[in-house]
């Protein structure tokens, strides 16, 4: 069943819920979220990522499956520590309604830059496994003007 998606349409609850009523597989959902999207083991290695993941991580597709690669090898390291335990600690919560949002620097391999990244994570029981995007607030639509909008309000 192929969902008529927009990324103002999606979240990490709809995308759990689909998953769970085996509307769409993981695959799909994957390539039809216009972000970079992955699904992370309790020890935040890397079970599935999506197209747009492996360009982000400069991996062929299959690598990620191969090889345990963990997800916070790519945060910058002066928050790495923070980050590792703030999603290990989601995680051992377990609770399925709650999303986590996160502002990180993240490393960009085609940039070769650390860009500033909103990073929302949502534990899936289904999967029992961490379900994640990763934007870069550059790529955020109409950020400028809501950060502008949001300055003159306070003025």
């Amino acid at each position: 069943m192929q969902k008529n998606l927009t990324s103002d349409k999606i979240n990490l609850l709809v995308i759990d819920r689909w998953l769970l009523e085996e509307e769409m597989t993981l695959e799909q959902v994957g390539e039809v979220i216009p972000t970079i999207f992955y699904v992370i083991n309790p020890d935040l290695t890397i079970r599935y990522i999506n197209s747009i993941g492996y360009r982000w991580l400069n991996l062929d597709p299959g690598q990620a499956g191969r090889t345990s690669i963990s997800i916070t090898n790519y945060y910058h390291p002066d928050t790495l520590h923070v980050a590792r335990s703030q999603m290990h600690q989601f995680y051992n919560l377990q609770n399925t309604f709650d999303i986590q949002y996160d502002l990180q620097k993240v490393w960009y391999e085609r940039d070769s830059e650390y860009k500033l990244s909103l990073i929302t994570t949502k534990f899936s029981k289904n999967l029992d496994g961490l379900l994640s995007t990763v934007t870069p607030l550059e790529e955020l639509p109409n950020l400028r003007e809501r950060i502008s909008g949001l300055v003159a309000g306070k003025s």
